[in-house]
């Protein structure tokens, strides 16, 4: 007898696997509208054209001057805040724009004015004195902190999540060529709370990159609330889901919005919003979930760091700590100046909300 074996190609018999990334999602972000578009890049046009005035700054230096120097006995004053903080806004919205050539744009444009320019280091010196109102902690592991004082009366929605700033200046093309190149120092962890509608840094904790996102939650929201801000609601992932987060915000009445582990028990551990948010989940399954609790504004956590690291640069030159501390602050408040600048040409997000100042 003859046994014959047939080998039979199962290849094209296969079921296609199902691509999850083509699947189409029920809650996808909404389309940004033309008007949010015309402002992002509207807002970069008067930012700079808001911080070049000079007519407008002229005049505030001079009063402040005058102001300074009406009782002052001796040799008058020579700088004022107003001046460091125009400087501030040239070094942080301008990227590669070191102190030294700030001094030297000052001195073109005030000498011109008739008004003394700062030395380099006169400004660094100067903006040292904004350390020690930033950093307040006993934890050596928090090199800064840092909330935006409250303006405006609208209740806000906050979105924590963290990203980390490069130490480094790495020349990839050496490093390619050569098989050498600079060691590479690390990176700093600045730990946010943003605003989701108008894209505003509110607090920031700066720490080194070994600090874990959860350890400083609570201390963002205590800066933001100590400030006066009213918040209604709190985003975040999966990182910062914590009895005590879950705690803290509901004996405040805030509602916590943050994604669970896959192996999450739907159980109260002593609050019971985390036993319900729990059980929803657990019910409805993670694409429901979002749908239901608007988890998808977290996002907006991502596009305030991608638009903060593409405005400001995410390097950070400075080699102290001291240094480092400042430089970031001086990142913060020239990206802050460009959001609400673009808050006040949109007024009304596509969310509905009214982010202009009031």
């Amino acid at each position: 007898m003859i046994r014959m074996t047939f080998k039979v190609n199962t290849y094209n018999n296969k079921k296609p696997v199902a691509n999850k990334r083509r699947k189409k999602r029920k809650n996808r972000v909404r389309k940004t509208e033309f008007r949010e578009t015309k402002a992002n890049n509207e807002a970069s046009v008067r930012t700079n054209s808001r911080i070049f005035n000079i007519k407008t700054w002229i005049h505030v230096i001079e009063d402040e001057l005058r102001e300074m120097n009406s009782k002052k006995r001796g040799r008058p004053y020579a700088y004022c805040m107003s001046m460091m903080l125009w400087l501030v806004y040239v070094v942080g919205y301008n990227r590669d724009t070191t102190f030294r050539k700030a001094a030297g744009i000052a001195e073109g444009i005030l000498g011109s004015h008739g008004i003394e320019a700062p030395h380099y280091s006169t400004v660094f010196r100067r903006l040292r004195s904004l350390w020690t109102a930033v950093s307040d902690s006993k934890d050596g592991k928090i090199l800064s902190s840092y909330v935006r004082p409250k303006t405006g009366s609208r209740k806000h929605r906050i979105a924590v999540d963290s990203t980390g700033l490069n130490l480094s200046k790495t020349t990839l093309w050496r490093e390619n060529k050569w098989g050498t190149g600079p060691k590479r120092r690390g990176w700093l962890k600045l730990h946010a709370a943003i605003d989701i509608d108008s894209g505003e840094i509110l607090a920031y904790v700066l720490t080194d990159d070994r600090t874990g996102d959860n350890t400083v939650f609570i201390s963002l929201i205590k800066m933001i609330l100590s400030e006066g801000y009213d918040v209604n609601i709190v985003f975040a992932d999966n990182a910062y889901e914590a009895i005590d987060n879950w705690k803290f915000l509901h004996e405040r009445k805030i509602k916590f919005v943050v994604k669970f582990r896959s192996n999450t028990i739907g159980v109260s551990r002593g609050c019971m919003a985390r036993g319900e948010s729990a059980q929803l989940w657990i019910r409805e399954g993670e694409d429901k979930w979002k749908e239901l609790t608007g988890y998808g504004m977290r996002w907006k956590a991502e596009c305030a760091f991608s638009d903060f690291k593409r405005l400001a640069a995410e390097t950070i030159s400075a080699t102290g700590a001291l240094g480092m501390a400042v430089e970031v602050l001086i990142k913060i408040h020239a990206y802050n100046l460009h959001k609400r600048i673009r808050a006040d040409i949109i007024g009304i997000t596509g969310n509905n909300i009214y982010v202009a100042e009031d």
